[in-house]
């Protein structure tokens, strides 16, 4: 039975991934980002008493790393760095806390947590950062230190990952940074280390597929979406983008096809409605989209971007008055979004440059 262990002694994880913390280029061979050095284990054997139960030892590690501390910024590091800077993300947290739980001579493992994807938009595609955490004790009883609050309601459900899993996702990361940082040939190298090391990892062919779009090599990021479908049926950015390539590749009935064979779970995501009623926009299926964008909004999808796509959507069908009005749901939320300075400016142009909204 899982047990859950939340935010002890720690912050809220970031799970994003940003801009790139250092510089993109993908080193020669893979990083273990698991690595301890002399100075972190001479650190662990200070802090934490050498006797007592693994809970109560654990615990005292988790409070001697507090008071070091340490906050999130969504960063991919590797455990030393994360040990030396205070930085974290979810992945980075995990590194640390793992191998010096195991210094400690304590059972410890990585999980991931199904229910924290984390799609980042690069446009009209996303790429994907998984949600990696340490847990403590054998597996039919792990204590889950997850720094990430559950939402109300919320159903947490964790699958082990091998070390090298964990290796590879590192990369994938690092990749993905790399790629949003406008250095997608950098990401792509990150992504070949991340396939040497565990090539059945969905994340690592959506965000591949994400880089080569980003290069123009759209049948080969086209393949990359395919193989993370194959890879997990169930896996709604690869679903998400690999419509979207479609529909701008001049393939409209395949990209209908994908749409129209989404299951029923992708259907409950909010962003995924939210990418689909996009596509269906692309396609010239107003209706379609809208009906997508109703059930984003019913899923709690409400965000500025939801707003700004049914504005979009209206003055496309040539109805400026209810797009204003979707306008201003958008602005209430985020006024600076670059989709509803798009949007704004749209609607604008519409009107001539007069804004008659109340």
């Amino acid at each position: 039975m899982w047990s859950i262990l939340l935010g002890v002694a720690l912050a809220n994880s970031g799970v994003v991934s940003g801009g790139a913390v250092r510089g993109s280029a993908a080193p020669r061979a893979p990083v273990d980002p698991s690595l301890v050095t002399s100075d972190m284990l001479g650190w662990v054997a200070r802090e934490v008493p050498a006797h007592g139960t693994d809970q109560a030892r654990t615990d005292a590690l988790l409070r001697a790393l507090s008071a070091r501390g340490i906050t999130p910024d969504g960063q991919t590091r590797t455990g030393e760095e994360v040990f030396v800077t205070g930085r974290y993300n979810c992945l980075g947290l995990a590194t640390l806390l793992v191998p010096l739980a195991r210094s400690l001579g304590v059972e410890a493992h990585y999980v991931r947590i199904h229910d924290l994807e984390t799609p980042v938009d690069t446009g009209p595609t996303v790429v994907v950062s998984g949600h990696v955490a340490a847990a403590f004790g054998p597996p039919l009883h792990l204590r889950v230190v997850d720094p990430v609050p559950v939402r109300s309601g919320q159903v947490r459900a964790a699958e082990p990952l091998t070390d090298q899993e964990v290796m590879a996702l590192y990369h994938v990361n690092r990749g993905a940074e790399a790629t949003l940082a406008g250095h997608p040939e950098a990401g792509l190298a990150w992504f070949s280390l991340a396939e040497e090391l565990a090539s059945e990892l969905p994340e690592l062919w959506v965000d591949r597929g994400v880089a080569l779009r980003h290069l123009g090599q759209r049948e080969q990021a086209q393949a990359a979406f395919e193989r993370a479908i194959d890879l997990d049926p169930d896996h709604g950015p690869a679903w998400r983008n690999l419509a979207r390539s479609l529909a701008e590749q001049g393939d409209p009935e395949h990209a209908r096809q994908v749409l129209d064979g989404l299951s029923g779970r992708l259907r409950r995501d909010p962003l995924t409605q939210l990418a689909l009623g996009d596509t269906w926009a692309l396609l010239g299926e107003p209706a379609r989209a809208l009906r997508a964008y109703r059930w984003a909004d019913l899923a709690g999808g409400a965000a500025a971007a939801l707003w700004a796509a049914r504005a979009e959507v209206w003055l496309t069908l040539g109805d400026p008055e209810v797009a204003g009005r979707c306008l201003v749901r958008a602005e209430r939320t985020d006024p600076e979004h670059p989709r509803v300075v798009a949007a704004r400016r749209r609607w604008l142009a519409a009107r001539g440059g007069i804004d008659a909204r109340g």
